[in-house]
């Protein structure tokens, strides 16, 4: 299935701030693959599928009662992003590319961390829906810890790799893009607004102040979940529960046949170092095994530090 990545979709209104879309992305390897679309608003609603319809046989003149496809109806209010910024006159006009080379490189310092913010926002969610006791993103939308279908041992979409250290856990996700699956969105047409330049008088230690250049630079943006079967999650993985490949195959499988496989594999360094460790287990030769490679089965591994090592257990 092909689809729209933030580089693709997201764009700046102003042509005169040399920042490309792609170089923002460079922190944020999630970002980086994952399916993105542009909404024309600051809201989207969409259809949400639930439940599987149901077929059978029937004798002839005997009816069945096959059930439809169950679905939600989903609105979402985007969130504001602000990555506006200022750099003071004195370090500007000093750079010897030019007052221009000064600001792009605070634009894209400013863009980066925003892309940053966002990628913590989706792993992590807000401060309604932490991941973290007292974590979260404030003012954020509410991320894959507010998506009801992944938060808890009971959801079929859940598998616990057996953690039991309080808030010492982490989570592997299987994510699948696309209309259906697992979206970024980028509202007012995928467009982050750019001001003109201005000049702003900013304070420093003491309420001293001084004269700046600065960009406000911002747009909205949240995420879509298309179906339950969107994203699975492999929870409860600590310093003790070793993640191996016998945990991920596990997470894999418990994809329903039927349903698209996954596009990505998600985890952070310290699942990452893990898999290996346990890889070194088995070694033939005595050898440490190698880093694993970019692939799980040909789904591809994407190591983000936006994923904590410091999750509640979930139960």
């Amino acid at each position: 299935m092909s689809f729209q990545t933030t580089a693709e979709v997201l764009k700046l209104n102003r042509k005169d701030l040399d920042v490309v879309i792609r170089d923002v992305l460079e922190a944020t390897p999630f970002l980086g693959v994952a399916a993105a679309r542009s909404v024309a608003s600051d809201n989207f609603k969409y259809t949400k599928l639930i439940t599987a319809p149901s077929a059978t046989f029937r004798a002839p003149n005997v009816g069945v009662d096959n059930t439809p496809s169950g679905y939600e109806e989903v609105s979402l209010a985007l969130k504001y992003l602000d990555a506006s910024f200022s750099i003071d006159t004195a370090v500007a006009k000093v750079d010897e590319r030019g007052v221009d080379h000064a600001i792009g490189l605070e634009a894209l310092a400013a863009l980066r961390a925003a892309m940053v913010t966002v990628e913590n926002n989706i792993f992590q969610g807000n401060s309604t829906n932490p991941a973290t006791t007292g974590g979260g993103i404030a003012g954020g939308f509410e991320g894959l810890p507010g998506i009801g279908s992944l938060n808890a041992i009971a959801d079929s979409q859940v598998i616990s790799n057996g953690g039991v250290a309080a808030n010492a856990q982490t989570s592997v996700y299987g994510i699948t893009f696309g209309e259906n699956g697992f979206e970024l969105l980028w509202g007012e047409g995928g467009e982050l607004t750019v001001s003109e330049r201005m000049m702003v008088k900013e304070t420093s230690s003491g309420a001293l102040q001084f004269w700046a250049y600065a960009h406000e630079i911002a747009g909205y943006c949240g995420m879509k979940n298309g179906s339950i079967h969107s994203i699975h999650r492999l929870c409860n993985v600590d310093a003790t529960a070793t993640l191996d490949d016998d945990a991920l195959a596990t997470l894999i499988a418990n994809k329903p046949v039927g349903q698209a496989p996954f596009d990505v594999i998600v985890m952070n360094r310290q699942s990452l170092r893990q898999l290996r460790e346990s890889r070194t287990t088995y070694s033939p030769t005595g050898q440490p095994a190698p880093f694993p490679s970019a692939t799980l089965d040909g789904i591809p591994i994407v190591v983000t530090d936006a994923i904590l090592n410091t999750e509640a257990v979930v139960v």
